[in-house]
């Protein structure tokens, strides 16, 4: 059955790792126009500068200038469509005799796989990327055996997608960790052919050695793939690449790129990564501010090292200077928040430090100030700014958030999307008390699984600013050192209103800010019958409150893997009138992918004691999942969710084997679960005693992983059966009984 292959698109960066040297960018601009076949390269752009020369060489495929294009469209303008011809003949896009080096550094975005076109039918193909010495190269001939310093060849089929390495003069083993179609995944290669060692940052301190090429695959930056090269003298200078495409089933293999970018040299990358996992989506002008609490993590920074920093905003996330805007920031010694209007290095700062792993979470508070940064409808990126992690007394990196939030206005009118409404309550509901410094969050969603809409801070943080005229006069009056208070802006264009409110812990006993504490919900976004947070404008004087404290407090939530199974292990400090949690998974990073309900765990009700818990998701396939447990009440009322705070990976199977079915005996249906370590033609079958093959499973190409199939024995007779596995060399026979 043929499969559909979604666009995969994927950032390539191959990068030396010395002194700076002025970079190369190609980019294939804003014509539409194709080529179908020839050499000539009149319908791309010339390139930018020095002697770099562009060609193509064309079989029986493609060329086209896609505008709009298909992959990541950051340029808004055309890219390279190489579409690979039927066969073994390849269509060839190379740059060459530009200035070589004896590392080289090339970063180009590239994508592979099916587009909508009338009367495609591929669903395979290979895509390859060399770089060289490329002494022939004017003619396309394409790189001869020693010119080759890093070889890679990309095979896809149906939903898979695979990349083999040019180790000497062969194609080796498939490099390991998995892609994914369908998402955007990163691959990042530093090649090194001097003679010495290269020190570079990336993602934390590296050496690469000589003659290797360093590889990190889907953000895997802790555990870079080292690879060897091909057959490129030792020194000797690299100045061409090429990247083609070949061996399709039809004319859906297709190859993108655009955005080339090249060097001999490259400048360190600054040390360390900023990203945030709660980001609010809106915040307010400078001039009528709330402050903006979002929770971030730095890491691949150097470990257990006190850093001094400050968080700025900017509305381009390449803005060369330092932002604008205040800090405040929650202190742990004294349990109260400090707030700086002006920063510097030297002695206006804050300080974290990293752990054993060179990382650090917590939260941040962004105070928006009367600079246009903060101007109505403004996209603003958090920045923050670190020093050397050695005392220095100045900027040593700036690192800057990916997603922007975007700036409202307070004003009156429903469905408008530039503005917003303010509303403040406060969480001592039925003596709920939310704790003073904690972070409150409003969500669209019942389950809160998008970006919360803002975020405040349950007061009393120990900051006085009722005499602060450019906060808000509304937060001043009824919220600010007022215990147990806090206030939110909702957007006045918000048809499904605010449904849920959750509150996040800030100074934790031990120190693990941003753990979930509780929330309240609320179906149609109408609270308490009464308070219509939909499309609302400009709420005063009412209160969205918390409804009572969580029925249980969960500790210690983890998994472990085991082949492909996942046990899922937590306890509980307290419980009051728990009836069950509920497991659900989800496949990660998968768009809004929906969780599934997976099993249930009985609670303990009420009870004082610590209460330990475990469940074991079975028979999951190669692949990355995420998890989460959701509590009911005696009543059955769902009163918290609790995520597993990283990702599971069930890998791919380090050898052959076919499990025994189950149930077994069976009657008359049973389960065959078996793995493959590598792609290969794979047939399960049936046999009865006689030989008679009686049904076939399985009878195709599978990739590595773990499988189970069904099999209904409902139309043959009670008995004795066997079944088989093959694959490759690989052969394994077991034994089932049918009893009717």
């Amino acid at each position: 059955m043929k499969k559909t292959i979604t666009l995969f698109s994927i950032l390539f960066i191959l990068c030396s790792v010395d002194a700076f040297s002025q970079p190369w960018y190609y980019d294939f601009g804003t014509a539409v126009d194709s080529l179908k076949s020839g050499i000539s390269t009149t319908f791309l752009p010339t390139p930018p500068s020095g002697t770099a020369r562009v060609r193509v060489g064309s079989g029986a495929g493609r060329f086209d200038l896609m505008n709009p294009g298909y992959l990541y469209s950051g340029n808004g303008g055309s890219e390279l469509r190489i579409q690979a011809p039927i066969g073994t003949s390849v269509n060839k896009f190379s740059i060459y005799e530009f200035t070589g080096g004896k590392s080289f550094s090339m970063r180009f975005r590239i994508g592979f796989g099916s587009q909508t076109l009338a009367g495609d039918s591929a669903n395979s193909g290979e895509f390859y990327i060399i770089t060289g010495n490329g002494t022939r190269f004017s003619d396309n001939n394409g790189f001869q055996g020693s010119q080759t310093f890093l070889g890679l060849k990309i095979t896809f089929s149906d939903d898979t997608v695979q990349i083999v390495n040019r180790d000497s003069n062969i194609w080796s083993g498939t490099i390991p960790g998995p892609i994914y179609q369908g998402n955007d995944d990163v691959i990042h290669i530093y090649c090194n052919n001097s003679t010495a060692n290269d020190t570079f940052n990336f993602y934390g301190r590296r050496i690469i050695e000589p003659n290797k090429t360093m590889l990190f695959v889907n953000h895997q930056y802790d555990n870079p793939i080292i690879l060897d090269k091909a057959e490129l003298p030792n020194d000797t200078n690299i100045n061409s690449f090429m990247i083609y495409g070949a061996s399709s089933t039809g004319n859906e293999a297709h190859f993108f790129v655009d955005e080339i970018y090249y060097t001999n040299e490259i400048a360190d990358n600054p040390l360390g990564t900023f990203s945030a996992s709660i980001l609010p989506q809106f915040m307010t002008t400078g001039t009528n501010r709330m402050m903006t609490p979002f929770f971030a993590t730095l890491s691949h920074l150097d470990a257990s090292t006190t850093y001094r920093y400050y968080v700025k905003g900017v509305n381009e996330r390449d803005q060369d200077n330092d932002g604008a805007g205040g800090n405040i920031i929650p202190n742990h010694s004294t349990q109260k928040f400090e707030r700086k209007t002006s920063v510097d290095m030297s002695s206006n700062y804050f300080q974290f430090t990293t752990d054993a792993s060179g990382s650090y979470s917590g939260w941040f508070i962004l105070e928006q100030n009367s600079d246009t940064t903060f101007d109505q409808n403004e996209d603003v990126y958090m920045r923050i700014l670190l020093n050397d992690g050695a005392g220095g007394s100045s900027i040593d990196s700036r690192h800057t958030l990916t997603t922007p939030v975007t700036v409202l206005d307070y004003g009156t009118t429903s469905g408008n999307s530039e503005q917003c409404s303010f509303f403040w309550g406060n969480s001592a509901y039925y003596g709920a008390a939310g704790a003073p410094g904690n972070i409150v969050l409003a969500y669209s969603k019942v389950d809160g699984s998008n970006r919360p809409l803002s975020s405040g801070v349950i007061e009393s943080d120990g900051l006085n600013l009722t005499a602060v005229t450019d906060y808000l006069a509304g937060w001043r009056n009824n919220v600010d050192t007022n215990d147990y208070y806090w206030g939110l802006i909702i957007p006045n264009d918000l048809d499904s209103g605010v449904r849920r409110l959750e509150e996040r812990e800030v100074f934790a006993l031990p120190e693990a800010p941003g753990d979930f504490v509780k929330f309240n919900s609320d179906e149609d976004g109408v609270w308490n019958g009464t308070v219509d947070t939909r499309n609302p404008n400009v709420g005063t004087g009412t209160t969205l409150q918390f409804e009572g404290p969580l029925d249980v407090d969960i500790t210690n939530f983890t998994a472990v893997t085991d082949r492909n199974n996942v046990t899922l292990s937590w306890q509980t400090t307290w419980e009051e009138n728990n009836d069950r949690f509920e497991v659900l998974r989800r496949v990660h990073a998968v768009g809004d992918a929906e969780w599934t309900k997976v099993g249930v765990v009985k609670g303990a009700g009420t009870t004082n004691t610590v209460t330990s818990y475990s469940f074991t998701d079975k028979n999951l396939t190669t692949g990355r999942y995420e998890y989460k447990l959701v509590q009911y009440d005696l009543n059955g009322n769902s009163s918290a969710d609790f995520e597993l705070g990283s990702y599971v990976e069930i890998g791919v199977p380090e050898k052959f084997d076919l499990s025994q079915n189950y149930p077994n005996p069976f009657n008359p249906t049973t389960k065959i679960d078996f793995q493959i370590p590598v792609e290969g033609m794979t047939k399960l079958v049936i046999f009865d005693l006689s030989g008679r093959e009686v049904a076939t499973l399985v009878n195709e190409t599978l990739m590595p992983g773990y499988y189970t199939y069904d099999f209904n024995a409902s139309t043959l007779a009670s008995g004795v059966y066997f079944y088989r596995l093959v694959s490759n060399d690989n052969i394994q026979t077991k034994r089932m009984v049918l009893i009717k």
